[in-house]
């Protein structure tokens, strides 16, 4: 194919193939048109001349007219027959010119078909990443059932009830030691010592359970023992300086309950919105790299 015919897109081609087509088959018609008309003039012209030829000698016999039909050759001035100017040169180039429409034709339609193939995949993956996407909103509802309602929910009860069991312990041992009236150095009642081993146990075992119920508020065995430590020790130093010990009590146990409930709830909500985060990111980047 010539440069200019790679140029042309495919209706040009095809147009221009039709133009050829129908400019061949003019040429041909008039050809023919004109060899016709040639030998219509050429038998006129003959019939003519031989007729003129009859009536001069119609007085003659049969017999001499036929011998001089024959002898004048009558059937010599019919013209030969014209050959048709043929066209093979023109006639294998619009053939040629046909192939390669015809293959630029199947190379369209493999394209196309392609393309459907790709559509079709395309549709598919989109289906899959669909039903993916609902099956993980799915998993993260129930995880966000499972993982973050029932066992944090659970948690706090158990610090509740750890809590109270605790204050039920050190006041029943209280009402002990106060009606024993057993003292300290002759001044202080010795139930001072047993709210500050109970507060410092009790406040041990608040932070180990924290830090089993998630990762973030698991601290350092040292840290856990000076925090209860701390705790046992602001304990015992309100029941000393306050003559009313049991509102000094009931605000450590309350304010500590209500804090590692709130860090538990907290952590938990945090790491809730991270795994939430971070599945929706997963899910668009596959998506993302479907597409």
């Amino acid at each position: 194919m010539s440069d200019k015919s790679k140029s042309l897109t495919l209706a040009e081609r095809l147009n221009s193939t039709g133009n050829k087509l129908s400019e061949l088959s003019r040429k041909v018609a008039d050809s023919t048109k004109s060899a016709v008309t040639s030998a219509n003039d050429s038998i006129k012209t003959a019939i003519t001349e031989n007729k003129q030829k009859r009536d001069a000698k119609k007085q003659k016999k049969l017999e001499d007219a036929r011998y001089e039909l024959s002898s004048e050759g009558l059937l010599d001035d019919v013209p030969s027959m014209v050959a048709l100017p043929e066209f093979e040169q023109e006639r294998m180039s619009i053939v040629s010119e046909q192939n390669d429409n015809l293959i630029m034709v199947l190379e369209e339609m493999q394209r196309l078909s392609e393309r459907v193939d790709m559509l079709e995949k395309r549709k598919k993956n989109m289906a899959k990443s669909i039903s993916r996407k609902e099956n993980v909103n799915i998993d993260t509802d129930d995880e966000i059932k499972e993982e973050y309602t029932s066992p944090v929910m659970t948690e706090v009860i158990h610090l509740l009830g750890a809590s109270l069991l605790f204050i039920i312990l050190l006041l029943a041992f209280d009402t002990y030691l106060s009606d024993k009236e057993y003292m300290i150095a002759g001044n202080y009642p010795a139930k001072i010592i047993s709210w500050f081993v109970g507060s410092t146990l009790w406040a041990l075992y608040l932070l180990h359970r924290l830090g089993l119920s998630s990762n973030a508020l698991k601290l350092p065995i040292i840290i856990k023992f000076q925090t209860a430590l701390a705790i046992g020790i602001t304990t015992a130093f309100g029941i000393i300086v306050n003559e009313n010990s049991m509102d000094t009590i009931s605000n450590v146990w309350t304010w500590g309950t209500v804090i590692a409930i709130a860090l538990l709830l907290t952590t938990s909500l945090i790491g809730f919105a991270w795994k939430s985060t971070k599945k929706l990111v997963s899910v668009r980047g596959i998506t993302e790299i479907i597409d």
